[in-house]
């Protein structure tokens, strides 16, 4: 039986969650971080992926060395938070081989904030609107992370 977990970091931030167990696990995970709006954050958002790593801990790599423990990774653009003040998606968990292992449904906010970025280049639109998500059934589920 599968022992799942996640972890990310976020800007200066870590997270690593419970374990959970089953193939379907359902992760009900809120975390809230307080942000003071910067320059480096805006190059933060506009440049960084949020990467969140899900891991088997059931794999015992000590008496089997070449099994993995490795489910996963899901990729958020955070640039869409310059734009909105959330992003609310099913993404896909991807191994290391790019094989969908199953989906995750994350939702990522401000509350609160009070000013918000510059408008996007037209360049930038344009790409934005040229990126794709693959859905497949859910997995596991993500609450709300971010707060101002």
């Amino acid at each position: 039986m599968m022992m799942p977990f996640f972890s990310f970091d976020f800007y200066t931030f870590e997270y690593r969650s419970g374990t959970a167990s089953g193939d379907s696990p359902v992760f009900n995970t809120r975390r809230a971080y307080e942000l003071d709006e910067s320059k480096e954050l805006l190059d933060y958002l506009r440049d960084q992926f949020l990467k969140i790593d899900f891991i088997d801990e059931s794999v015992d790599l000590c008496a089997t060395p070449e099994a993995n423990d490795y489910i996963g990774s899901v990729r958020i653009p955070l640039r869409d938070l310059l734009t909105s003040d959330r992003i609310t998606n099913n993404f896909p968990i991807m191994n290391e081989k790019s094989m969908n292992m199953g989906e995750v449904e994350i939702a990522i906010r401000f509350y609160n904030a009070s000013v918000r970025p510059e408008p996007l280049s037209k360049e930038f639109a344009a790409e934005m609107l040229n990126s794709q998500v693959i859905n497949k059934q859910v997995l596991t589920a993500i609450a709300e992370k971010l707060a101002d």
